[in-house]
């Protein structure tokens, strides 16, 4: 017996690769059609890592008269199968989601662009495996060559200096310490370094989360947020009260929601997703975000979280889309 194998590969936009296995002189066997779809950020048409899978994507299955004879799902993994199919002629169309379009790619089987259907294929006593790589569409009119879909991701960011300075020690240093005591009469200087966030990028959301090393069980124990002025360039090794950056004069505050007796470990979030993007469209080549926590209200108070230095560092948790 001789075994064939033959790949053709779809026309037009999807990436669609037919594996047929065949074996002369084997005895019939039902066929399957099965495939998954997956997002093809750089539409070169191949599943490359790190490519979103398209969960919940209807994929139909017609005969070769046109006639739909099953409609499936794609699994949360992307994958389909239409299985215990009878030799004979075929095509499928996946249900393109809105402002999506099939990756364009240079095939031999033609693959309607606006409606993701594909040309008619044989099976007989075989498997055929047809992938799907989608993009989004240039406009809303037909499908757009070279566009990309955007990519989701979260970064978490720490700081590359930070450390408290004191009004009633105004000339002392406590930076390269694992605490960052805050009190009525302290702030505490943070800076965070952008170079994880690639430029032209859009932010999705911001969160700047501490780590209380000791709290008080003041209610008015809520920390603020302001933003120092970006012209102003500080070390953690050398700040002191008396040389703090001035705040920017449009500084935003924002409070924490920090419940009361919160404990060693607890984490304190504070929503900066606005701020930091005001920051970006000012500042689009900026380097580092720089943050302040001070209390502006309240009893006295005493609060320390933990620093860089410490095993909870303060992150900053950035989830932004950008496109390759």
């Amino acid at each position: 017996m001789k075994s064939n194998r033959l790949i053709l590969f779809a026309s037009v936009m999807p990436l669609i690769l037919l594996t047929l296995n065949q074996t002369a002189c084997e005895p019939e066997q039902p066929s399957m059609v099965e495939g998954f779809t997956f997002v093809d950020t750089n539409q070169n048409g191949k599943d490359d890592p790190g490519e979103p899978v398209l969960p919940d994507i209807d994929v139909r299955l017609f005969d070769g008269s046109g006639k739909l004879i099953e409609t499936t799902t794609t699994d949360e993994y992307g994958h389909y199968s239409f299985p215990d199919l009878p030799s004979g002629s075929y095509s499928i169309q996946i249900i393109l989601p809105e402002n999506y379009k099939v990756s364009v790619q240079p095939v031999s089987i033609p693959v309607d662009p606006a409606t993701g259907k594909s040309g008619i294929f044989q099976i007989h006593n075989q498997t055929i495996t047809v992938d799907i790589g989608l993009a989004l569409r240039s406009d809303n009119g037909g499908p757009g060559v070279g566009d990309t879909l955007p990519v989701q991701n979260t970064i978490s960011i720490t700081p590359s200096e930070d450390t408290s300075v004191s009004q009633y020690s105004p000339t002392n240093n406590y930076g390269n310490q694992d605490r960052l005591p805050l009190q009525n009469d302290s702030m505490v200087f943070m800076r965070f370094p952008l170079d994880q966030l690639p430029k032209n990028s859009t932010l999705i959301s911001a969160v700047l989360d501490m780590f209380i090393r000791a709290s008080s069980n003041s209610r008015d124990a809520l920390a603020a947020i302001t933003f120092p002025d970006p012209a102003t360039y500080w070390l953690e090794g050398a700040l002191t009260w008396e040389n703090k950056p001035a705040q920017a004069p449009n500084a935003v505050t924002i409070y924490s929601q920090l419940a009361d007796n919160s404990g060693e470990g607890s984490k304190d979030s504070f929503d900066v997703q606005e701020p930091l993007m005001a920051y970006l469209q000012t500042h689009p080549d900026a380097e580092y975000f720089d943050i302040t926590l001070s209390y502006s209200r309240g009893e006295y108070i005493a609060q320390d979280y933990y620093s860089r230095e410490s095993l909870l560092p303060p992150l900053l948790n950035v989830s932004y889309s950008s496109y390759p």
